[in-house]
């Protein structure tokens, strides 16, 4: 029985890759070992070599996206020198597409799988002796394509994201998308087919589970017989779906309006308001109603809402995104993700890169560089705009910060450019670790005078007692003030709970609360408007107990 090795290297340990699990299921009645490796593209290309070398299979195929090509690129030359009766097998997304340049450049490869399945089952069953490297056969229609996890693939999802499927292709043509080409059909899976599937994960109290359907929203009686059937049946499983918002009717968001909290997340690619390039991408939405309902859920509350703008689309300059980012950020969703295009090879975009005046990275992930509406340098400063959004508003982590400096401001994207020049200017470095994020908001709002420096002490500490899990402040907050404030609560409260008759806000905390907590107060007026209170002790949960010190 000849060994197959079936190989993912995906972008997070999180991450899982479904197609393969697709193939081992699709095979499963051919004479083949068949094992499934996942590897990370921050480990060691070397390494990873080795371990899928081990064992000596006959076959490789591995899955080849824009985020792991570069390592692919490394690891085939060193595959076939340590085995080379070893027959090397692509597919995926960035080889399907691009047959030909990956056979040019290596001529290890044996075969390219270039659309799906039926294909790569149909060059097993021929021995893997045909003379043709680009493998075209098709699919059957998607309700025929078995479910792909088995109960003995679940220990390997611990910790993990779930992907499903409840159909495949999209209803849109969006130019810069792979699922724009003519033989990418838009199939649905059958409903009941789906329950079953379903129900199939409750015995394991899967985490989350992301639906990869490119529109999930795009039919009625499926998406709708889908949401009615997890609610019904699901608790403590959370369910992500990439929706288009101006799809959703009032009976969709009366029913969204009951969904349990945190069950359901929606990722909503709204790309650009700006018409011409809404024309030119072949995108149509009805604006007003988009954007209506995405402020609909942002109110209900209970759905956690992702939305994502892609910079560097035909006819949106530098002036335009920013109308588009301001639009889209008032409406104070979770998390507003600023991305990049992406010129993907097999694309009408990548066709069309001349007219547009499109300069691209010529290697994956095929990132714009400039076109005739955004030079090289508006990109540059979109990059840095999207690290700062990540740290000072979709971190969650410099949220009343945040909120204080906008109030100077009639446009966030100007807040956010601002910042962007201040750090270019004084060549510091972007960093995730808060407190260094912190120092670069002193320094700025210090330079440009936005509000009073103790309010801004004020807010940073509040954002570090409400979301930092220490129980102490860091050098750059601490001061007299703040000693003074510790010693002052400690010792109140110490006192009531030692008390015959604590009060109820009190009563239920142990000694260890109390020394793994930490205490705010505001030094001003302004900031203690907004809290109502004198003082708030965050225990080590975070939960807050607002209080005043009575004499």
């Amino acid at each position: 029985m000849k060994r197959l090795k079936l190989i993912a290297i995906n972008a997070r340990f999180v991450h899982t890759n479904p197609a393969l699990f697709y193939l081992k299921r699709y095979i499963r009645d051919l004479d083949f070992e068949t094992h499934i490796e996942e590897f990370t593209i921050k480990e060691d290309p070397f390494l990873i070599s080795k371990r899928i070398c081990s064992n000596s299979p006959d076959i490789i195929a591995i899955s080849v996206y824009i985020w792991n090509s570069a390592i692919v690129d490394k690891i085939i030359p060193d595959i076939k020198e340590k085995l080379p009766w070893c027959k090397i097998i692509l597919g995926g997304p960035e080889v399907a597409f691009n047959p030909e340049r990956w056979i040019e450049n290596h001529k290890e490869i044996d075969y390219i799988i270039c659309n799906g399945e039926e294909a790569f089952k149909g060059l097993l069953v021929e021995g893997l002796n045909l003379k043709e490297k680009k493998i075209y056969k098709p699919n059957p229609h998607f309700n025929e394509i078995p479910f792909p996890y088995s109960h003995e693939d679940m220990d390997k999802f611990k910790g993990r994201f779930i992907y499903y499927e409840s159909s495949r292709g999209c209803p849109f043509k969006c130019s810069y998308c792979l699922s724009s080409r003519r033989d990418s059909d838009l199939q649905f899976k059958d409903i009941e087919k789906i329950k079953e599937e379903l129900s199939f994960f409750k015995a394991y109290n899967t985490p989350l589970i992301k639906f990869v359907d490119r529109t999930f929203n795009s039919k009625k009686e499926h998406y709708r017989a889908i949401w009615d059937y997890i609610v019904k049946n699901f608790s403590g499983t959370r369910f992500h779906f990439e929706i288009y918002p101006d799809l959703l009717d009032q009976d969709d968001l009366d029913f969204l309006q009951r969904v349990p909290q945190d069950m359901f997340q929606f990722e909503m690619g709204v790309q650009s308001l700006n018409p011409k390039t809404l024309e030119a991408i072949h995108r149509s939405i009805n604006e007003e109603k988009l954007l209506q309902n995405i402020k609909k859920l942002q109110e209900m509350g209970n759905i956690h809402l992702h939305v994502d703008l892609i910079a560097g689309l035909p006819y949106d300059s530098l002036r335009e995104f920013s109308k588009s980012f301001d639009r889209i950020y008032s409406l104070q969703c979770h998390h507003l993700q600023c991305g990049f295009l992406k010129v993907l090879p097999g694309t009408e975009m990548e066709e069309k890169g001349n007219d547009f005046g499109i300069s691209y990275n010529i290697k994956a992930p095929y990132t714009i560089i400039q076109n005739n509406w955004m030079s090289k340098e508006d990109i540059a400063k979109l990059e840095v705009i999207a690290r700062l959004l990540d740290i000072y508003h979709n971190g969650e982590k410099f949220t009343i910060t945040e909120k204080n400096l906008l109030s100077l401001y009639n446009s966030p994207f100007k807040l956010y450019e601002d910042l962007a020049n201040f750090i270019k200017n004084k060549n510091l470095i972007i960093s995730k670790d808060w407190e260094k994020a912190a120092a670069i908001l002193i320094s700025f709002n210090l330079q440009k005078a936005l509000i009073e420096e103790k309010l801004l002490m004020d807010s940073l500490r509040w954002d570090w007692c409400s979301t930092i899990k220490l129980h102490y402040y860091p050098p750059l907050l601490k001061s007299e003030f703040t000693h003074n404030i510790k010693k002052k609560c400690f010792s109140y409260i110490e006192k009531i709970i030692n008390g015959d008759n604590p009060s109820e806000k009190f009563k239920t905390l142990s000694k260890g609360d109390l020394k793994q907590s930490i205490f705010f107060a505001p030094e001003t007026k302004d900031f203690k408007g907004t809290i109502h209170s004198d003082y708030v002790m965050f225990l080590p949960n975070k939960k807050a107990i607002y209080f005043n010190i009575e004499i």
